[in-house]
């Protein structure tokens, strides 16, 4: 069934910390939009299981889901009140990230309205024993994506280190003739 994003989620802006205030050993990640956390804090302003979409920036829409708590930057929007089952939402959204990016506006620093995210609309399956279907499935793949992505960087580290030491010896052999 189709939905619109206010009629489904409450959500909201998190609160700027500096960069260079933030701890390198912090408990906390810090979330300022983006893809990627920013740094570390010292407490935390979300519970975790919580759907993020990044609201400025190049990357204003991408969806994230944070299973920790975390610190909610200014430039991120954290989903709340929102369906039991936050990781369907999650998927649901997450699904539809290209769309959202095609909702943000400003030339230079492009960014996510509040009222545009309002009127969103996509799919939303609201039977619970098809979203926990839907997780259980997708989470299994991105369990398999994440062994894999390890698996090739593993790999990645193997090939360099043999060809580095396949280069040494080759050099080795140049000086001994």
């Amino acid at each position: 069934m189709k939905v619109k994003f206010s009629d489904i989620t409450k959500y909201s802006k998190g609160i700027q910390i500096k960069g260079d205030d933030l701890i390198k050993d912090g408990e906390y990640l810090y979330l300022n939009g983006g893809i990627n956390p920013s740094g570390k804090w010292n407490s935390a302003n979300v519970s975790g299981d919580t759907v993020t979409i990044s609201e400025g920036g190049n990357s204003a829409g991408y969806v994230n889901y944070m299973e920790k708590p975390f610190w909610c930057g200014a430039h991120c929007y954290y989903l709340f009140d929102g369906p039991q089952n936050t990781k369907y939402l999650y998927y649901a959204l997450k699904s539809q990230q290209e769309r959202l990016f095609k909702i943000r506006s400003g030339a230079c620093m492009p960014n996510i309205k509040k009222t545009d995210l309002a009127k969103f609309e996509f799919n939303f399956d609201m039977d619970e024993q098809n979203q926990n279907k839907v997780v259980s499935v997708l989470s299994r793949v991105e369990d398999v994506i994440t062994r894999y992505k390890k698996e090739i960087e593993m790999l990645d580290k193997l090939i360099r280190a043999d060809l580095s030491r396949c280069l040494e010896t080759c050099r080795r052999k140049k000086r001994l003739r």
